[in-house]
């Protein structure tokens, strides 16, 4: 896994020290007009993930939350030298990630992990790809979305905080809700909620179940808290055969 730190200064990138990131204003246009030079260039080696994957746009049933014009990215290790050179961007040591402004839009980058998490290559073989103006645009695909925001809810006192949950509760609903949009494997969203946030894991169902209160159609709901259901039953399973 690639220290960040340590990279930034081999390459001589531009350290920020104590200083946050401003929030960007940007919305909508501002987004799709960032995103689409970016991965014009990397479509084949970045993938985005984070808030933005679960909005609308992508793979969310609603909008259910405003977005930050911040676009979380990840790309593969070989490519994060050739990205921050070339994007100009600098490394924010507080949140350990590399970050560039795109007029109002923010970027921010990590190479072959997210936080403490080491990506495998199914990572990236699993995006979704989207077009946006004929350019290729890959999304985190939502297993692994879902499975590591559960994972930073149980390093940080088993709270899933507003944004994570309706993250998560809007990457669930979005097959029941849009055409076009593959149903959730549920098989590898267990395994990966195991392996990724662990047996505590279990204790998170019931604040995603009632995060679905913030959906706006009844027929939807039903549908995710019965989704979410059946996916407690089959962690619970799981863990009871491992013990």
């Amino acid at each position: 896994m690639i220290d960040q730190d340590t990279f930034a200064r081999q390459h001589h990138v531009p350290i920020i020290k104590g200083i946050k990131a401003v929030l960007p204003e940007g919305k909508g246009r501002d987004v799709l007009d960032a995103l689409v030079p970016f991965f014009s260039r990397y479509h084949d080696k970045a993938v985005l993930h984070g808030a933005w994957s679960a909005s609308r746009l992508f793979l969310g049933a609603e909008k259910i939350r405003m977005i930050p014009a911040i676009m979380d990215i990840v790309c593969i290790p070989d490519a994060l030298e050739e990205i921050v050179t070339q994007e100009g961007f600098q490394f924010e040591q507080d949140e350990q990630v590399f970050l560039m402004y795109a007029g109002p839009v923010a970027f921010r980058l990590e190479g072959g992990k997210i936080g403490d998490w080491p990506l495998d290559t199914a990572y990236y073989s699993s995006a979704v790809p989207f077009s946006l103006d004929g350019v290729i645009v890959p999304v985190a695909a939502p297993e692994y979305t879902i499975a590591l925001l559960l994972r930073h809810a149980c390093q940080s006192g088993m709270v899933l905080e507003e944004p994570a949950l309706l993250d998560c509760v809007n990457l669930v609903a979005g097959p029941f809700e849009r055409d076009g949009i593959k149903s959730l494997d549920l098989d590898l969203l267990v395994d990966l909620t195991l392996h990724m946030a662990g047996y505590r894991a279990e204790d998170l169902f019931d604040q995603l179940a009632e995060g679905v209160s913030r959906l706006c159609y009844e027929g939807i709901k039903e549908k995710t808290v019965g989704w979410i259901e059946t996916w407690k039953k089959r962690f619970r399973h799981l863990i009871e055969i491992q013990v």
